[in-house]
């Protein structure tokens, strides 16, 4: 959750990965400042 009430990331599995592996994910994610798939991060 991102501080203006967007998700990053959702996941709805039946089978959801270890929690740890879905932590790294996102400790990835905010260390590499990378986009959500389908985020438009160019200029308009």
């Amino acid at each position: 959750m991102r501080p203006d009430g967007t998700l990053y990331c959702g996941a709805n599995h039946a089978v959801c990965p270890p929690f740890q592996d879905l932590l790294g994910a996102v400790d990835f994610a905010i260390a590499k400042d990378s986009p959500a798939h389908g985020e438009y991060t160019a200029e308009v």
